[in-house]
């Protein structure tokens, strides 16, 4: 569905800024984001393996009025088309576990603000991000215990908060009270 992101910054409190009182409009911006995506998952047994597949496609198109590469304010579009997949198996442990690995990739845009502030020389490029996981799960009837590692890599982080690469690993134990 299309998102019509028109933006109007309007100031709600200003103690720095003396010159301009509550409710005072301080930018303006129009700008038009249109999106289609599908949407494909799948899994089947391979042996004692489970396999699964998703896939997803995202189409993007975006008009702003920014900043052309010479710095003057100008009319633009930017297109982005990102296949996002994921893949994975699992294979049973026993009658109450199995244990998983996963490898998937994500795209993403930069943010509207991005756009309106870069000149098209100057312009973020998209993200993207792998990802690898793998862990094990049992459940019994009161008790479950997952246990999980993933590891990510980033390119063109558009936020980068963390280092490009990221590593963790987790471990839970859930006490299920009363249930069967």
């Amino acid at each position: 569905f299309p998102s019509h992101d028109r933006v109007w910054g309007v100031s709600i409190r200003a103690q720095f800024m003396p010159s301009s009182a509550p409710g005072a409009e301080y930018y303006r911006t129009q700008s038009r984001k249109d999106e289609v995506n599908g949407y494909v998952k799948s899994s089947f047994r391979a042996g004692l393996f489970t396999l699964f597949a998703d896939v997803q496609l995202r189409n993007i198109n975006y008009s702003f009025f920014g900043f052309s590469a010479d710095g003057t304010p100008a009319q633009q579009s930017v297109s982005y088309l990102f296949f996002n997949p994921k893949f994975g198996l699992s294979l049973p442990i026993g009658k109450n576990g199995e244990a998983f690995l996963s490898w998937s990739r994500g795209n993403r845009e930069p943010a509207r603000e991005d756009f309106i502030s870069s000149s098209s020389s100057s312009r973020p490029a998209p993200e993207r991000m792998d990802d690898f996981e793998g862990g094990i799960r049992f459940k019994k009837e009161k008790y479950a215990l997952h246990a999980g590692w993933y590891q990510t890599f980033q390119y063109n982080p558009i936020w980068n908060i963390f280092s490009s690469l990221h590593l963790s690993r987790s471990f839970s134990l859930h006490n299920y009270v009363g249930s069967k």
